[in-house]
């Protein structure tokens, strides 16, 4: 039996709910942080470049969130998009020994009742692998969306991919590992190109 209705009838946020989980932005400790995370880029933007500012804006909102995950992010099972596409990048990726499992994690972006600022910037979740040649982290960013319309316009968001509810379908259906594997090549691909760019 299928839980809440069927996914091809989700809103945005029930689909990021099952798929990936969400941060309690009620946390107090969350919102402290936050705090400190406002007041630094206040601090930075007195005095930075504006690129500089969108850069620290982005990796201190990626170490934000990764502070508060609602899950070990190598092992995120209660999740089925987290759980699933991360041992299906593993695979593509030929990790066998257990030792380099915990080279790829997952994260959630997406805080409830109020946006992170990833999530606000069109980031629910992202991906970390830590390359085993130069130790360095390669990381692919997702936007999870029942919205048919962002698939005309994918250039005009921020994330890496795309994850539609109707392209990937329910975790019962019968071409749900064919469409997670999809995705899972989409990912790989991605991790490549980011390594190749890392060496040039």
């Amino acid at each position: 039996m299928k839980n809440f209705e069927s996914r091809f009838e989700q809103t945005g946020d029930l689909f990021e709910w099952e798929a990936i989980g969400q941060i309690d932005t009620n946390n107090p400790e969350y919102q402290k942080a936050q705090r400190e995370y406002h007041k630094a880029i206040d601090e930075l933007a007195k005095g930075g470049g504006k690129e500089k500012i969108i850069r620290e804006k982005f990796e201190g909102g990626i170490a934000l969130v990764k502070k508060f995950q609602p899950y070990d992010p190598t092992d995120p099972h209660k999740k089925y998009f987290a759980r699933d596409i991360r041992i299906a990048v593993q695979d593509l990726l030929g990790l066998e020994k257990e030792e380099d499992f915990d080279r790829i994690k997952f994260y959630t972006a997406v805080g409830k009742p109020e946006n992170t600022h990833l999530d606000t910037h069109g980031i629910d979740a992202f991906l970390e692998y830590e390359d085993p040649k130069s130790s360095k982290i390669l990381r692919v960013t997702f936007d999870l969306t029942v919205n048919k319309n962002k698939k005309k316009h994918e250039e005009q968001y921020r994330a890496d991919i795309i994850v539609f509810n109707k392209d990937l379908g329910d975790p019962d259906d019968k071409n749900y590992l064919e469409n997670l594997n999809r995705y899972a090549k989409q990912i790989v691909q991605t991790l490549q190109q980011k390594q190749g760019e890392n060496k040039s």
